[in-house]
């Protein structure tokens, strides 16, 4: 499994979605994830990959595409 399918798989098991609703062009603010989910989502991404995640720079972020290309490079710039 590539790292992104299982960002992509963390997010449906985290946010409780299907794979439609975590479309790399869906809105964020769409899915309605209050700040604790994103917390717990944030705590078990960076768990999963060893990796620090800047919050403040995720809440910037639009949608899922930009999300998941963040997530990605930091996973690849702390390897």
């Amino acid at each position: 499994m590539s790292e992104e399918e299982r960002i992509k798989e963390i997010l449906m098991e985290q946010l409780k979605l299907d794979e439609n609703s975590i479309d790399r062009d869906v809105s964020i603010d769409s899915l309605a994830i209050d700040s604790l989910e994103l917390m717990e989502l944030l705590v078990t991404i960076e768990e999963e990959f060893d990796i620090s995640l800047d919050d403040a720079q995720l809440k910037k972020m639009e949608t899922m595409g930009e999300m998941c290309d963040y997530i990605l490079e930091t996973i690849r710039d702390e390897r």
